[in-house]
């Protein structure tokens, strides 16, 4: 995919949240394909950030070569029973 297209990124910590609104992503910063797995692998602050990323194919997960500015940022949410999404989620790639 060579396109821009929206990714997700989700903390746990809140005090990230405005640290990111103000100054964006560092390189290395990895963004997911679904907003689930944002939330399941990073937390329950979730950021739609617009951005294009060079995948050679279909991965659920990218990592940023290069930081990503603020203006990027074109969403956010918290998502409410955040743990109780992982959990289940880890149940079911347990069994």
């Amino acid at each position: 995919m060579n396109e821009q297209m929206v990714w997700f990124y989700g903390t746990n910590s809140k005090g990230m949240v405005s640290e990111i609104e103000k100054e964006g992503f560092q390189a290395t910063t990895y963004f997911a394909q679904h907003m689930e797995d944002a939330v399941t692998f990073g937390g329950a602050y979730v950021f739609f950030v617009k951005a294009h990323f060079v995948t050679g194919g279909a991965h659920w997960e990218v990592c940023s070569s290069m930081p990503i500015p603020a203006s990027a940022i074109i969403g956010r949410c918290y998502v409410a029973g955040a743990d109780r999404l992982r959990k289940a989620q880890t149940r079911v790639f347990a069994d």
